[in-house]
């Protein structure tokens, strides 16, 4: 009898169930982290392609964090990126969005260890977006591509073409989510 459609789903659902159960306990030295990660990477990568398997190459995998990941979190903007971007940007459009920026990220102590729940909602930072299309931060880079999905991405390019992972800046703890380190300098 040939196998059925939910039997096929099933043998597709345990078999990246072992390949990441694998790659997830891998053990070892100095370098065994980083590895788990990149295995585990390959293994979203492997399941964003067969859901998607006709877009380019960061259209899966954000789409299958926002779907399938339960990431409350993925939508919001980095502050601290999307302060960057716009120190680049002097065009008086951007002032309304530069201020709202500025004053969030004025709310976080110097020091502070800061959840990545405390960064802007998507729609609170588009809303104060200038109006004209015409006006573009330099690169050509996106509002969406400052949002944490997006970034998420960018750390996956790092560990796997580059074999670079983020490392912890203040030697703390190693902690179960993401996080952002907050510093002042001279009160700026």
């Amino acid at each position: 009898m040939p196998e059925s459609i939910e039997d096929r789903i099933e043998r597709f659902i345990r078999y990246y169930q072992r390949v990441a159960g694998s790659a997830a306990s891998l053990n070892g030295e100095a370098h065994v982290p980083k590895l788990r990660k990149m295995c585990l990477l390959a293994v979203l990568d492997a399941l964003a392609k067969a859901i998607y398997p006709n877009r380019e190459n960061r259209t899966p995998f954000t789409q299958l964090i926002l779907r399938f990941g339960g990431w409350l979190d993925c939508r919001k903007i980095t502050l601290p990126h999307l302060a960057a971007l716009l120190a680049h940007c002097p065009e008086p459009s951007f002032e309304q969005v530069r201020s709202f920026t500025n004053r969030e990220l004025n709310t976080w102590g110097s020091g502070a260890i800061v959840r990545l729940d405390e960064d802007s909602d998507h729609e609170g930072i588009r809303s104060r977006w200038p109006r004209d299309p015409a006006l573009r931060p330099p690169m050509d880079i996106s509002l969406e591509h400052l949002q944490h999905e997006h970034l998420l991405y960018t750390l996956r390019n790092l560990l796997v073409h580059e074999c670079r992972d983020q490392e912890d800046p203040i030697g703390e703890e190693r902690r179960e989510t993401p996080y952002y380190v907050h510093f002042t300098i001279n009160g700026l």
